[in-house]
């Protein structure tokens, strides 16, 4: 499918310079505009951003008329080009057949005793696809989706087409219950968000809304080209991932298992482990970051349940994870400057006590007292900084937090 591009307005983190960069904050702007006249869907907006750029699927799980389409739709309207052309979205049921999703058969080609559908303008041909009731469509639409949503391939009749999908955004009242076949299909959403009614205390804000959501919300200077997103990715590929993350995943992955070890609804595949270290590496990428950090650890609050009674006990197990290695982090950061103000203390001490001045340290005795003060204040900057936690600077410094 042709898309006409505009020239390229954004400015990605290139790890070869150290000019200032544009990511984060046109990011920034684009989820600003993303979230007009929106309410408690912050969280919601920011993942289905997320997701679209680490060419991830989402499931939004909720009751009826919680703005799950509009999610979508927004989601749609940050991609540049024709809108139309690369957006599908589509109500099932069970009764719905796979020509609604993947396109009619193809006369022509049952002429020539070929079986082939016409995909243009369905599924197999668009760059973000939502569908609702996921989880009530046929075995032969789940069939047909799990390799476009895996492998973004499309088996179409004898021949495999390349999907251009960037992301599926899947809405649903409920989630399987326990179904192997549904279970492999509900796998391949790596990020799974509640959508709920507004509160009651911010039911105010919604009653007093004149928001139009037919409005053009986002600029074309914010709008992403898939050029932009290849390229995101591609950066997210020298991200690193320093030992204290990889301690952090392994710790939460024991914790899982052991935490679940008789509960055979939660399982945490492979794939999920592999996929979810390529989310946080996009999460950097998209902080202007060279290495992923615990703030970015945060986010597998909503990748890493299964089933939505069991969703507080594996936030509380990334949680106290993470607040475990915060505080070892900062421990060992203190430490390490205490060292080496000790260290440059003493060689201050020993310059002192050399007879011969010319040949001293190039410190005065006096300058001990200044260093000391030195040390204090240095020490008293960087426990400011950090607040005390590690952790707590970071996430408010990741613009997905």
């Amino acid at each position: 499918m042709k898309m006409r591009l505009r020239q390229r307005a954004w400015t990605f983190f290139d790890f070869s310079h150290t000019h200032p960069m544009e990511t984060k904050a046109k990011l920034k702007l684009l989820l600003d505009e993303l979230n007009a006249g929106l309410i408690e869907r912050d969280d919601a907006m920011k993942m289905a951003l997320l997701a679209l750029l680490a060419g991830e699927n989402i499931v939004l799980i909720g009751p009826p008329g919680t703005g799950k389409s509009m999610l979508a739709r927004r989601v749609r309207d940050c991609l540049a080009g024709d809108q139309d052309a690369q957006y599908f979205e589509y109500l099932l049921t069970k009764f719905s057949t796979p020509e609604e999703i993947f396109g009619p058969l193809s006369i022509s080609e049952l002429k020539k005793d070929r079986f082939k559908r016409n995909t243009q303008g369905y599924l197999p041909s668009v760059q973000v696809g939502f569908l609702d009731e996921i989880f009530k469509a046929s075995s032969s639409i789940l069939n047909a989706l799990l390799t476009i949503l895996n492998e973004r391939k499309y088996h179409n009749g004898a021949e495999t087409q390349n999907v251009p999908l960037q992301s599926l955004i899947a809405a649903s009242n409920e989630l399987p219950d326990g179904q192997g076949e549904l279970s492999a299909f509900y796998d391949r959403f790596l990020i799974r968000i509640f959508v709920d009614y507004v509160s009651e205390e911010n039911r105010i804000k919604l009653l007093e809304s004149s928001f139009d959501d037919s409005d053009d919300l986002v600029s074309d200077d914010h709008k992403l080209t898939i050029e932009d997103i290849e390229h995101i990715r591609e950066t997210a590929r020298s991200v690193e991932l320093p030992q204290i993350i990889t301690e952090v995943l392994q710790d939460i992955w024991a914790r899982y298992q052991e935490a679940f070890k008789e509960d055979r609804r939660e399982v945490l595949s492979d794939r999920r482990l592999v996929k979810a270290v390529h989310l946080l590496k996009i999460s950097a990428v998209a902080n202007e970051r060279r290495e992923v950090d615990l703030s970015d650890v945060f986010l597998l609050k909503n990748c890493l349940w299964n089933d939505p009674e069991n969703r507080e006990k594996v936030q509380e197990i990334i949680f106290s994870s993470l607040r475990r290695f915060s505080s070892e982090t900062l421990e060992g950061q203190l430490n390490s400057l205490q060292g080496r103000l000790n260290n440059l203390q003493r060689s201050v001490t020993l310059g002192s006590m050399i007879a011969d001045k010319s040949m001293a340290w190039p410190f005065r005795e006096q300058d001990s007292g200044a260093l000391n003060r030195a040390q204090e204040d240095a020490v008293s900057r960087f426990l400011n900084q950090a607040q005390g936690d590690v952790l707590s600077q970071q996430l408010r410094d990741n613009i997905w937090i």
